[in-house]
């Protein structure tokens, strides 16, 4: 089923210097995040606004 207005992916990552949550929109985001190192990822959800 599509959702209108779905164009944010909320995730939560951890890299070197902590636990870190985002919200990042789609397709382009000027707030995007770089992580330098290894980095888990815990979660990547699609939704709406943030």
């Amino acid at each position: 089923m599509p959702y209108p207005g779905a164009d944010r992916i909320r995730f939560s990552v951890t890299a070197p210097g902590g636990n870190f949550q985002g919200c990042l929109h789609y397709p382009n985001d000027p707030n995007s995040d770089s992580f330098v190192g290894p980095v888990t990822l815990h979660s990547a959800v699609w939704g709406g606004e943030c």
